[in-house]
């Protein structure tokens, strides 16, 4: 369970900062 967990943590700030870059590039492309 503790290893599922800590690879459920690493996928989401994963995930996390994939959103935070597309949404960067998105600014940036309206800019």
């Amino acid at each position: 369970m503790i290893e599922f967990s800590h690879v459920s943590k690493l996928f989401g700030a994963q995930k996390a900062v994939n959103d935070l870059n597309l949404n960067f590039r998105k600014g940036v492309f309206r800019c």
